[in-house]
């Protein structure tokens, strides 16, 4: 059993989904079909309450998902409705296959069953069978599952789950989406809005930060954030290139002067270029690829310079490899992805460095192909034009969109918050490219000094995909991520 829901948008009960029906002209004999249907759900789910500390009485919850399969999912058809009251009666209930066949029909039976989780499947193994079956849904019941799953996480602060949980609850509503994109857009939108904003709610960007100054002891004005995708411990960080210090330490547009980002500003190296925070930085990446519980197998990394990527090749493990946007001589500025030899083969044969964007027509980004036992996974690295006026976001959207690869990674530094990017994945998908953006907590300082999560990973071909958390990431971050969210 699941939560119920609380009185906020979610529950919507001020306008009866029975009345609409009641008020059809011929429809009295659908009207008592359904209002059997209820007295049957009601019987069945009698001694059954919901999670909540009230032990509201289970009925409340297929009333409720037969509400936004109407309001939400439009779904006016009198079995699918009857199929959203009794979607849990056989999974459980002592209801019988048979019950349902003879008193509401045949496709009310097959839209049940089709909405029946497998009885010998239980936790994880259950959500994940739940997502592979998603797709193959009869129409009717793929949105009655939307109605469902919405429903469920609109209500999970009244749920006493732990932390990680109740996140893992949400996320799997976003894997849902994923895999259904195009069903219902009303209700994906409803569910993507859910998930932005407990996400929010858990680690709220848009916080004032003020003048942070020595607070911050990080290296980069960005955080790095992470996932793993199908086994593969990714990352993405924008480092910071030293050549752009002058934004820091001259004009001090994010408040950060006087950070660990000045004071390690000292030049060690004058051939080369290099200074102590490049070197620092260098450690940071190395910290990551050995990280002791979740070492990463692929890193994307933006705004490298020329002294701190040679100083990072001589450092790397004998088992990682660098693939660069320009390789010898190394430019002032690029980005460059490194990967784990021993779990990723690089396709050089498949991969490109493509200029997608005709409001900023130089700037390049890393299309990189890699295998993984015998599946490709395309990884696209890119640092978004963050000009809000030029349309770069929606040219990098379409770009990623229509990639046909098995699996499509693209991360990096995107310079627009979730809502930004999510928006244009979705307008410039026509709503039915079924992705998931991965966007944990707040990873820069704006301009106008407020926390602001712009660095994300785009996921898609692949539901089996986890977000990482800011100390599974890099060992220490939490601090960071506290100063930008309190």
């Amino acid at each position: 059993m699941q939560p119920s829901p609380s009185g906020h948008e979610c529950s919507r009960q001020s306008q009866s989904w029975v009345n609409l029906f009641g008020q059809e002209k011929g429809r009295s004999i659908e009207l008592e079909r359904l209002l059997a249907a209820v007295e049957f759900a009601a019987e069945k789910h009698q001694f059954q309450t919901r999670k909540d500390p009230e032990k509201t009485p289970y009925i409340i919850h297929p009333l409720g998902v037969a509400q936004f399969t109407l309001d939400l999912g439009g779904l006016k058809d009198t079995d699918a409705l009857i199929a959203a009251l009794l979607h849990d009666t056989l999974e459980d209930t002592d209801t019988t296959p048979e019950e349902v066949e003879q008193l509401f029909g045949p496709h009310v039976l097959a839209l049940v069953l089709d909405l029946t989780n497998p009885a010998d499947l239980k936790g994880d193994a259950c959500k994940m069978a739940q997502i592979t079956h998603a797709p193959d849904m009869i129409e009717e019941a793929k949105i009655i599952k939307l109605a469902d799953r919405y429903y469920n996480v609109c209500d999970l602060e009244n749920v006493v789950w732990n932390q990680k949980s109740i996140d893992a609850y949400i996320l799997w509503g976003a894997k849902l989406n994923q895999v259904l994109r195009g069903t219902s857009p009303k209700l994906e939108r409803a569910i993507d809005d859910k998930v932005t904003e407990h996400f929010q709610s858990r680690f709220p960007s848009g916080v004032e930060l003020g003048q942070l100054g020595d607070k911050w002891e990080f290296l980069s004005d960005h955080l790095p954030i992470g996932a793993n995708i199908d086994g593969i411990e990714m990352a993405t960080w924008n480092v910071l290139n030293t050549a752009y210090l002058s934004w820091v330490e001259v004009h001090n547009t994010q408040g950060l002067k006087g950070s660990q980002i000045s004071m390690t500003n000292q030049m060690i190296d004058e051939e080369t270029g290099l200074t102590l925070r490049d070197k620092l930085v260098v450690d940071q990446v190395i910290d990551m690829i050995n990280h002791p519980s979740h070492p990463k197998q692929l890193i994307s990394l933006q705004e490298c310079g020329a002294a701190f990527l040679q100083v990072l090749r001589d450092r790397l493990p004998e088992h990682m490899a660098i693939v660069y946007t320009q390789e010898e001589p190394l430019p002032k500025n690029q980005d460059v992805v490194v990967y784990d030899t021993r779990h990723l083969t690089y396709r050089e044969d498949l991969s490109s460095i493509d200029f997608p964007y005709e409001c900023d027509p130089t700037r390049p980004v890393m299309n990189l192909a890699f295998e993984k036992n015998g599946k490709l996974y395309r990884v696209v690295n890119g640092h978004l034009p963050g000009d809000p006026t030029l349309p770069g976001r929606d040219e990098f959207a379409a770009y990623i969109n229509l990639m046909d690869d098995d699996v499509v990674v693209a991360m990096g530094d995107m310079n627009f918050t979730r809502e930004e990017m999510q928006k244009a994945f979705l307008s410039q998908g026509q709503e039915n490219v079924p992705f998931s953006l991965i966007s944990p907590y707040p990873t820069n300082v704006s301009l106008s000094l407020r926390s602001k999560t712009i660095d994300h990973i785009y996921v898609k071909g692949t539901f089996e995909w986890q977000m990482r958390y800011p100390e599974e990431v890099f060992e220490g971050l939490t601090p960071t991520v506290d100063l930008l969210t309190h």
